[in-house]
């Protein structure tokens, strides 16, 4: 399994080349999935910006991009944001063991697998969504008291 900070690696783009970042912000990419049990559709831009103009999303999957833009700097943005991704210093490199669990924020960390399964092993994979309600930093009940 593979990591990388996407917020780390936009901020390096934006430092690269200033024009490139501001177009992927702005900018939607169509995403689509389709098997026999799902059609999702989606467009976002690969950077989400709150309202202060702070980065809060990183949006990139290669496999479900259901088409590439027609304007030449669009596309030329997002070929150097792939090269950059492609960079190994980005990656943080790992082999889950047999009941280990991976929790992580999917709108910041870009996720991969890396190589192959051994012949005879499988893999299981559970996957859950949790709102932007209950991803805001926020105190437990009780916390802090005495």
């Amino acid at each position: 399994s593979s990591l990388i900070d996407g917020f780390a690696v936009a901020q390096e783009l934006r430092r690269r080349d200033e024009m490139a970042y501001e177009i992927l912000t702005k900018l939607v990419v169509s995403y689509r999935f389709k098997d026999s049990n799902h059609d999702t559709f989606a467009e976002h831009p690969v950077f989400e910006l709150n309202p202060r103009g702070e980065l809060v999303a990183v949006n990139w999957n290669n496999y479900d991009r259901a088409a590439l833009p027609f304007d030449p700097a669009h596309l030329k943005a997002m070929q150097l944001w792939d090269a950059l991704l492609q960079e190994e210093h980005w990656h943080l490199d790992f082999a889950l063991q047999q009941g280990e669990m991976l929790i992580f924020d999917n709108l910041r960390l870009l996720h991969a697998r890396k190589g192959q399964l051994k012949p005879g092993t499988s893999r299981h994979l559970v996957g859950f969504y949790l709102d932007a309600a209950m991803r805001a930093p926020r105190a437990l009940p009780g916390a802090g008291v005495a």
